[in-house]
């Protein structure tokens, strides 16, 4: 029985009754304390603040009628039936495979490969309630147990990969952390470069500024960071189609280096500033969805996870820039050449 109580409480000292005897310690625990997660328990187990007739113990230990079992402060909310998880209704599992269908690129026994959208979060956060990896749960079973292996920021579209099992995402995180991978983005950026062709270099950090945290030049504790670009159309000066590629793969990698060069991402509202004087700017009032970040994650090349063969994946401009290059007259014909 749970003793009653109002606020959080300091140490205290529970007999183990005739009910509770030769049961579980953490199930023991976990009854009197449901608003405890079994993860804080075993912390305090570790810690030693948990204790049974005076001694260390782990969480499997059976528990006697009679024993005392030391526990350390609790707050309030340890009294508290935790809250169930929302249910995944079937119906929110049929809309999210029909969204995985309708953007797979492709898959195998191993790998699944997806056209992510402009605006979905590849993982969830405090804010984000809709995302690629819960969307996930509509496939997961015994023979397909997705995992993430590299990540695209929300508002960049394109090429995503994920394993459906544990020993394809092994090996995929090798290939992805030893760079074994040709990345190759398509974004347009506005002025359009001075030069055809070029590769950035910077060491790059996170850091404050005025307008929140994001990610700066940091010659000393920045991370070395490597791309090169090369422009495939332009319209005039005001704007030009630039394919990156990405050696190392930071944070905002792409969005710093086109800020480097003076050449922002169109829709990139956080990486917009930039000191190159252009006398065309572009009338971003008269671009379609120009609002949206123009940075696509169009070719993705590397080993099978199997060992045999390679997969060489791309994926299709989304609307808002096939919208924005048909506004340019930009001819997509054109990225058929061979640019590697």
């Amino acid at each position: 029985m749970t003793e009653p109580h109002n606020t959080g409480t300091g140490v205290q000292t529970k007999t183990v009754t005739e009910d509770e005897n030769n049961i579980r310690l953490d199930k023991w625990f976990l009854s009197h304390f449901p608003g405890l997660s079994k993860t804080q328990l075993y912390k305090l187990m570790r810690k030693g603040q948990v204790r049974l007739d005076g001694k260390r113990v782990k969480p499997d230990a059976r528990v006697m009628a009679g024993q005392s079992v030391r526990v350390p402060p609790m707050p309030a909310e340890a009294y508290e039936t935790r809250k169930p998880k929302p249910s995944y209704s079937r119906e929110e599992a049929d809309r999210d495979r029909a969204l995985l269908k309708q953007i797979t690129l492709y898959q195998d026994a191993d790998v699944l490969i997806l056209n992510k959208p402009h605006g979905l979060a590849t993982q969830g956060g405090s804010k984000v309630k809709r995302h690629i990896n819960g969307i996930l749960r509509s496939i997961t079973s015994n023979r397909c147990t997705p995992h993430i292996v590299h990540r695209l920021d929300r508002d960049t579209s394109g090429v995503l990969v994920i394993a459906k099992n544990a020993k394809s995402a092994r090996t995929l995180g090798e290939v992805f952390k030893h760079r074994r991978v040709q990345k190759y983005y398509w974004a347009l950026l506005s002025p359009a470069p001075e030069m055809e062709d070029g590769i950035i270099e910077a060491k790059i950090a996170k850091g404050k500024t005025r307008g929140g945290e994001r990610v700066m030049v940091d010659h000393e504790n920045g991370k070395y960071s490597k791309s090169e670009f090369w422009v495939i159309e332009k319209a005039y000066t005001k704007a030009a189609w630039v394919c990156f590629k990405p050696e190392t793969g930071r944070t905002h990698q792409l969005r710093v280096h086109a800020q480097l060069i003076g050449c922002p991402i169109v829709g990139d509202k956080k990486y917009a500033e930039t000191d190159r004087h252009i006398e065309m700017p572009v009338d971003l009032q008269d671009i379609p969805s120009a609002q949206k970040l123009h940075l696509h994650a169009q070719r993705l090349v590397l080993p099978h996870p199997s060992g045999t063969g390679e997969l060489d994946i791309t994926a299709p401009l989304p609307d808002h820039m096939q919208k924005t290059f048909k506004y340019f007259e930009f001819d997509l014909n054109n990225a058929d050449r061979d640019f590697e």
